[in-house]
């Protein structure tokens, strides 16, 4: 499992063989909205916002993957607190997902 961290978001991610997944799908990805949020309303508006900025920039992370055998699983956290979601999530989410799709070019130069 490896991890990026960048301001109040962070990604979980670990690439898997995509049998193992048992679906043929580059991607699978999940989203957790943090304890901080307390009300089931500041829970659905942090998922939803990191469910939208992740799929303006969803290319960042399936690209690397749309050609290879392998998968990609990720879970993105938020971790700030409820007042910084509508900032927050906007400009940290997509660097982060650079982050990681770096990590992925410098493992495949590696092999």
């Amino acid at each position: 499992m490896q991890t990026v961290a960048v301001g109040c978001v962070r990604l979980l991610y670990r690439v898997v063989d995509r049998e193992a997944l048992g679906h043929d799908v580059p991607l699978q990805v999940g989203f957790a909205p943090g304890s901080r949020a307390e009300s089931g309303v500041e829970r659905n508006r942090i998922r939803r916002l990191l469910r939208e900025v992740y799929r303006v920039h969803q290319y960042t992370l399936v690209g690397p993957f749309v050609c290879r055998p392998d998968a990609l699983i990720v879970m993105i956290l938020f971790r700030g607190a409820p007042t910084q979601a509508d900032d927050g999530i906007g400009r940290d989410l997509p660097r982060a997902m650079r982050q990681a799709a770096a990590s992925f070019e410098e493992e495949g130069a590696g092999h």
